[in-house]
C-alpha cells in the first residue's frame, strides 16, 4: 500500500501559484530504501511533513498570498509604512 513519504508546500517564484509538492513511495518496507528527501536540500518551502514524524517543518497558519494581503491592507491603512 501506498504511504506519503514527503510533503510541502514551495513558495510562489515569480508567479502567483504555491505548488504542494507530495511524494509516495509505494510500500513501507522500502523506505530504508530512499534516505534522501527533497526537504534535506529544499528551503523555501512551508507545511512541510516527513514520513515518520508528526512535526511540520516550517508551519505556517497562512497562505503567502494571504500574508501578502495583509501586509497590503497594513499600508493601506497607514498601519505600517513602507520603507
Amino acid at each position: 500500500m501506498p504511504h506519503y513519504w514527503s510533503a510541502f508546500t514551495s513558495a510562489q517564484a515569480g508567479d502567483i501559484w504555491n505548488d504542494f509538492v507530495a511524494v509516495f513511495i509505494k510500500d513501507e518496507k522500502y523506505a530504508a530504501d530512499f534516505p534522501e528527501r527533497i526537504l534535506n536540500t529544499k528551503n523555501d518551502i512551508r507545511n512541510g511533513v516527513l514520513y515518520g514524524s508528526d512535526d511540520f517543518i516550517k508551519p505556517s497558519a497562512m497562505p503567502e498570498d494571504k500574508k501578502k494581503l495583509a501586509v497590503i491592507s497594513q499600508l493601506l491603512s497607514n498601519q505600517i509604512k513602507a520603507v
